[in-house]
């Protein structure tokens, strides 16, 4: 029995052994260390291949944004006939209309002053703003007053007559020349009209009222 009992130890520990040399097979041991080595190489290969792709693709981007935006900075300081051609051919007609229409607005306003002639230069100045506000109403009613009725009406080279003071030098007359007006007859005329319908607006109100 006991022969038997140290044949089964020694059978065991056999065993054991060649399983142990198997396991520990310096030769093992290295391919497997190769094997290890290996996957991790060709994984730093692809880290290495996946960032120099990124880069590239991100480098072409930016060197397309460039080109083209060189592209359409020389496109837009190259001169180009047509373009220039059709925004003149689009800014002038809005030009032209918008000069008549001021220079309508500025003859309204001229119209008035110059039917205010009787009147305080302050009350010219409102006339001159209403003709140019309504300057639709006041040209129309001009023209029909001069060709309608055979009314001739108040007339002075001054823009906006308010002073009859006579500049001197062309600096002065370029300046303050639209504001300024030779007095002459029918002027003397309106602001003697003007004065008497002042005062008898208020001789009658100092009158005392009627009795009831």
């Amino acid at each position: 029995m006991e022969r038997l009992s140290n044949a089964i130890i020694s059978a065991s520990n056999k065993l054991q052994y060649m399983i142990w040399k198997q396991i520990s097979d310096p030769e093992a041991d290295a391919f497997a260390k190769e094997q290890e080595e290996q996957m991790k190489q060709e994984e730093e290969q692809k880290q290495r291949e996946s960032i120099k792709t990124q880069i590239d693709t991100t480098t072409e981007k930016d060197q397309a944004d460039q080109e083209a935006k060189a592209a359409k900075i020389a496109q837009n300081s190259k001169f180009n006939v047509k373009q220039l051609a059709g925004d003149t051919a689009r800014t002038i007609p809005s030009l032209a209309l918008s000069i008549i229409l001021f220079c309508f607005m500025m003859y309204a306003g001229h119209l008035e002053a110059n039917r205010a002639i009787g009147y305080n230069a302050p009350f010219r100045v409102l006339s001159f703003f209403y003709g140019t506000v309504f300057f639709f109403i006041t040209i129309p009613l001009a023209l029909y007053k001069i060709y309608g009725r055979g009314e001739t009406l108040p007339y002075y080279s001054a823009i906006l007559p308010l002073s009859t003071y006579e500049p001197q030098g062309q600096i002065l007359s370029f300046l303050i020349g639209g504001f300024c007006y030779k007095e002459d007859d029918a002027s003397r005329a309106a602001k003697a009209a003007v004065n008497m319908l002042y005062s008898e607006g208020y001789r009658k109100s100092q009158l005392p009222p009627k009795p009831t």
